[in-house]
């Protein structure tokens, strides 16, 4: 029984015009659908063929009151992707009519040249501490991608489905209906939702096999309503205080010369989280909440003085 993955590719040849719902076709001749990133929605996308159902089962739906569906991916349409660009000019794939976030991991054939496929990686708005891992021996490839949702402590139910995006072997993105994973007890845990799955194709004659982990763990955080960053120097002062929104757009901070390190104050409903930053960092972050009451770190490049 295939599994719920996630998926993402990019192909250039291939010129896609929106996300399209299909039927589920019949395997490729040349290898089995892989997959490569996963869409994570807040809501469940009902694509169970109903109809092919019936037909298929018309004798033991009347004879039975129980009725155990096997394979239901076999009944699942699916929703193809786009084929677009970003704002540098390079190509990727969306799903634009879909509310939710992509963690993927694609494979691009720019040339239709088996030497120049390589992988491409995305990551949506939800997700942070993302790692893509890859790795390719003479048997095959490997595709290993993690990330984390933050729920914010004003969320009322914590909770997300996990669509798996898979590739054919021609190129085609398309995602399938997945399940979800839901937080409960008390505020402050964490959930994981891990996918698993291997397949295998043929190119140029020879047979390769594909393995994909992905696990996205959702965690509760509080949010910061004011960000405070105090530069101090090597005697413990303070040099600077600055008192930011956490909605500003700052996009760097160049510390003051003299600074030895800085200090980050969060503060949330819960109290003060504080953060110290040494010349060793590049960068600050801190927690602020989205519009659907998740969470991202927002990030504050570190421009030292040599």
């Amino acid at each position: 029984m295939r599994k719920a993955f996630l998926i993402f590719i990019l192909i250039l040849s291939l010129a896609l015009t929106g996300c399209q719902l299909a039927k589920p076709e019949a395997e490729a001749q040349n290898g089995q659908d892989m997959l490569v990133g996963v869409f994570i929605t807040e809501k469940y996308l009902d694509l169970f063929d109903l109809d092919a159902y019936f037909q298929d089962h018309a004798n033991d739906l009347l004879n039975s009151s129980d009725i155990t569906i096997e394979n239901p991916e076999q009944y699942s349409n699916r929703i193809y992707a786009e084929l677009t660009k970003d704002e540098n000019g390079r190509p990727y794939y969306a799903f634009p009519d879909l509310e939710g976030s992509l963690l993927a991991s694609f494979r691009m054939t720019p040339d239709e040249n088996p030497e120049n496929v390589y992988w491409g990686s995305i990551a949506g708005d939800w997700l942070c501490d993302v790692h893509w891992g890859h790795y390719a021996s003479d048997t095959g490839s490997g595709l290993e991608l993690t990330g984390t949702v933050y729920f914010s402590s004003t969320h009322p139910q914590p909770g997300l489905y996990f669509n798996p995006v898979y590739q054919t072997p021609e190129g085609d993105v398309y995602l399938l209906s997945g399940q979800g994973t839901f937080m409960g007890g008390a505020f402050g845990g964490s959930a994981n939702h891990s996918m698993k799955e291997e397949s295998s194709r043929t190119e140029d004659g020879q047979e390769s096999t594909h393995y994909a982990e992905i696990t996205v763990t959702m965690d509760g955080v509080y949010p910061a309503h004011k960000v405070i960053i105090l530069q101090m120097d090597a005697e413990n002062q303070i040099l600077s205080r600055l008192e930011l929104e956490p909605q500003a757009n700052t996009q760097e901070l160049k510390p003051d010369e003299n600074c030895a390190y800085i200090l980050v104050e969060e503060h949330t409903s819960e109290g003060i989280r504080r953060n110290l930053y040494e010349k060793d960092r590049t960068n600050l972050t801190f927690f602020r909440e989205l519009e659907n009451h998740m969470c991202e770190k927002a990030t504050i490049a570190l421009i030292w003085t040599e």
